[in-house]
């Protein structure tokens, strides 16, 4: 499946099947002030951003294995191991965003605020059981600069029951 809109592009390359699926998805925006525009001139969806404004570029870049089965046994039995020969669903993505300037709507003070996204890159990969995520970018909002570079893995123990592992968080703040 591909998909282009202004100033957008998305490709989806998939087999969705019970058993055994998988696909690749990738995701470019080159112009998120373009892609905004267009988004509000569609009917119904003229407040979609409540009136934050945004320039910029990202990418998406993601795959997964495994079928929709797979899926629904593991949420409901997670202590259950995959069938002999079946691998659990397997998901890997990355987003970077090398900038993006964000105007946020105005306070109840009236008073609207800018935020710059710089050099941000979330990346995930595993199974439900377990997943690691990277997380590191920073946000620049008048003179003060963030820095965030983390690390984080977790996943389902048994149903409706998820447990998490902070293993690395670094956060700077600089004013």
């Amino acid at each position: 499946l591909n998909l282009a809109v202004p100033a957008a592009t998305a490709l989806v390359d998939a087999r969705i099947a019970p058993a055994t699926g998988g696909g690749d998805t990738q995701v470019r925006i080159e112009d998120a002030a373009a892609l905004q525009r267009w988004v509000e001139e569609l009917p119904g969806l003229e407040a979609a951003f409540a009136g934050m404004q945004m320039q910029g570029s990202a990418r998406l870049d993601a795959g997964w294995k495994g079928g929709w089965e797979a899926v629904r046994r593991r949420l409901q039995s997670a202590n259950e191991p995959a069938p002999r020969g079946s691998a659990g669903p397997t998901l890997q993505g990355t987003l970077t965003v090398p900038r993006l300037p964000l105007k946020l709507p105005p306070s109840d003070a009236g008073k609207s605020s800018e935020v710059q996204l710089n050099g941000v890159r979330a990346e995930l990969s595993g199974s439900l059981a377990r997943a690691t995520l990277a997380l590191k970018g920073e946000a620049v909002t008048g003179s003060r600069k963030i820095g965030l570079d983390s690390r984080a893995s977790g996943g389902i123990e048994r149903p409706n029951q998820w447990n998490a592992t902070l293993a690395n968080l670094r956060v700077q703040v600089l004013d």
